[in-house]
């Protein structure tokens, strides 16, 4: 699509006169203009020819005649290649890309690195959990989808792979994953627009965007615009505000920058035709407390019968006021088991009350503390109708 293509073009090269950013243009090219061998399936066709968006330059005699440093002019010997370690390279080292990137994100601290299972990511060099993550191991604890539905296929329940649906996505982790699994179809939505552009940027860098349909948009408990609330330095722990006056501030979440983004309701997505009528075959949520308010307005699901995995955060819920929410939404639930997804394992299911739920909320809302946010995940598994 032509708004993919012009995420990549921003990446790459500047919009004033249409060279590649240095930085990326080192990590992609040898210094003679051929491709690295790593990169050489991501730019080039099978049989040579450039794909979008690097066909109209390559094709262009500005591919030979850019006024590169003398080391660095095409015929030159290429260089060795540079993406050896895990962190390629910087796209402020070298180059001064403020401008150019103005459009796209707010500054230039980004990074390429290579993900674990393959293919390269884009991460914000100043996120330390998510970004920090796929810089050092290349993943982000994405594996967790391969054991949920290992442990549903254990449970009796055929998986299938048509559509993943992964609310609160981030940079991408878990919908590339999802490709990768084998799902044909993955829809996401992330409502920071910092977080959406990269999570479309990555989508390409894994040559999945026609498989990765991305909405930037939260998904709540009304339509419209609220106000999300961006964490310093956790990229994946921005939250939508509820509260003014009464939310507690641990963390010192009240003097954290605010941005609006818009919202809305599960219900009004599929009415609308952005998620599929019948049900994907597995969703994923993680939204840093909200997920009380995703539920409360979903009551498509108990129709669509599919599983759901949704982050159990207590300090996050009582934040948002949500769990009350989330316990309302659950107790209308009697077509589904409420799993303990942390605690359970092969062969062992941790079934949990709302009893239990409510117990487990108190003990890991105490333990909340600066230095660290007990937390769980809830697999909700649906019971089979025979049963």
């Amino acid at each position: 699509m032509q708004s993919e293509r012009n995420i990549l073009e921003r990446l790459l090269f500047r919009p004033s006169n249409g060279r590649p950013i240095r930085a990326l243009r080192r990590v992609l090219f040898h210094t003679n203009g051929k491709p690295r061998g790593v990169f050489r399936n991501w730019i080039l066709e099978s049989d040579g020819s450039p794909k979008h968006p690097f066909r109209q330059w390559m094709n262009s005699p500005d591919y030979l005649m850019l006024p590169w440093p003398a080391s660095q002019h095409p015929g030159a010997s290429p260089e060795p290649a540079t993406v050896a370690s895990n962190e390629t390279s910087s796209l402020s080292e070298g180059t001064d890309i403020s401008a150019p990137f103005e459009p796209f994100v707010q500054s230039s601290d980004l990074v390429i690195s290579r993900g674990a299972a393959g293919g390269y990511w884009i991460t914000h060099r100043s996120d330390a959990v998510i970004g920090w993550s796929m810089r050092q191991e290349g993943r982000f604890q994405e594996q967790a989808i391969d054991d949920v539905i290992q442990m549903l296929r254990e449970n009796g329940h055929d998986v299938a792979t048509s559509c993943f649906v992964d609310i609160g996505a981030n940079i991408g982790s878990h919908s590339m994953h999802a490709t990768r699994r084998g799902f044909d179809r993955v829809i996401a939505f992330e409502p920071d627009p910092q977080n959406f552009r990269l999570l479309r940027a990555n989508a390409l860098l894994h040559d999945v965007e026609h498989k990765v349909t991305c909405h930037q948009m939260a998904v709540s408990n009304r339509n419209g615009t609220m106000q999300m609330e961006l964490s310093p330095s956790n990229f994946g722990d921005h939250r939508l505000r509820v509260s003014d006056d009464t939310a507690a501030n641990l963390h010192d979440e009240g003097d954290w920058n605010l941005q609006d983004v818009p919202v809305r309701t599960f219900d009004s997505l599929v009415q609308d035709g952005l998620l599929p009528e019948n049900g994907p075959d597995l969703i994923w949520v993680d939204t840093q407390g909200h997920e009380g308010h995703v539920l409360s307005c979903a009551q498509s699901l108990t129709r669509m019968r599919c599983p759901v995995v949704l982050e159990f955060w207590p300090y996050g819920l009582e934040r948002s006021g949500g769990y009350k929410m989330l316990r309302d939404a659950l107790a209308l639930r009697d077509d589904v088991q409420i799993i303990d997804f942390g605690a359970s394992g092969p062969g062992r299911l941790a079934h949990r009350s709302l009893e239990a739920l409510d117990q487990m909320y108190d003990d890991l809302r105490q333990s909340e503390s600066k230095f660290g946010s007990p937390h769980t995940d809830l697999l909700l598994m649906p019971i089979h109708s025979s049963s």
